[in-house]
């Protein structure tokens, strides 16, 4: 795959796991992304949060987790398409490769007469906006991957801690942060919704990156840097 082809990001079968962790490269989009926010594969064990509960597994286990090591060079966004609640095609690409999604209308799957209908009984959209984003126990032994297609996810938890990390990465290129996984709730403006849940990853410090960069590396077969870290 050349390097147009990787900024453009593939649209491929979405995975359910695997080892796959793309190189970084040397810039600072975090901070842009985290401004802006309006084919790749889940690291370990995939990390949710549902419904203000924090979930590991396909069983949805409680997460006995309380802070991780976020992997920010390794975020992925782009789009997911659904069936049957379950992701079935993906067209994404990395953050740091400056991987911009292509526009909705582009996708396919226009006629809202074929789509499913959500609780409401309206019908919803299959391709919704999502990302990856890998996370590492303190202690460097367990690799989670933390998905969500929320706005409330991709806006409000992980687009701050970009912010945060974009601004830190310059002058400490080789460090990561260290998040708490905590939530918070807004009003929806439809108010028959009521309160939405969403995570939060407030970060409590920095630490040298290597072990657990190490320790996605050993999953994913191959090195991942942060921008401006040398090999």
């Amino acid at each position: 795959m050349n390097e147009d082809s990787k900024k453009r990001g593939a649209r491929v079968p979405a995975p359910t796991n695997d080892n796959q962790v793309p190189a970084a490269a040397n810039k600072n989009v975090f901070e842009a992304y985290a401004d802006g926010i309006d084919n790749q594969r889940i690291l370990g064990t995939i990390l949710k949060f549902t419904k203000g509960d924090w979930l590991i597994g396909r069983d949805g286990e409680e997460c006995p987790e309380k802070e991780l090591i976020a992997v920010v060079p390794g975020l992925v966004h782009g789009w997911i398409r659904w069936e049957d609640n379950r992701p079935v095609e993906q067209v994404m690409g990395l953050l740091i490769d400056s991987f911009t999604p292509p526009d909705r209308s582009t996708l396919g799957h226009l006629d809202k007469a074929t789509w499913e209908r959500d609780a409401s009984g309206e019908p919803r959209d299959p391709w919704q906006q999502g990302l990856y984003l890998p996370m590492v126990t303190v202690d460097g032994k367990t690799v989670y991957t933390f998905t969500t297609s929320s706005d409330g996810g991709r806006r409000r938890g992980v687009a701050p801690l970009c912010r945060e990390y974009g601004h830190r990465i310059r002058q400490h290129p080789s460090e990561l942060p260290i998040a708490r996984l905590e939530q918070d709730s807004y009003l929806h403006s439809d108010r028959s919704v009521g309160r939405v849940k969403y995570p939060l990853f407030p970060v409590d410090r920095y630490v040298e990156g290597k072990p657990y960069l190490d320790a996605v590396a050993a999953i994913a077969g191959r090195p991942l840097l942060p921008p401006g870290m040398a090999a």
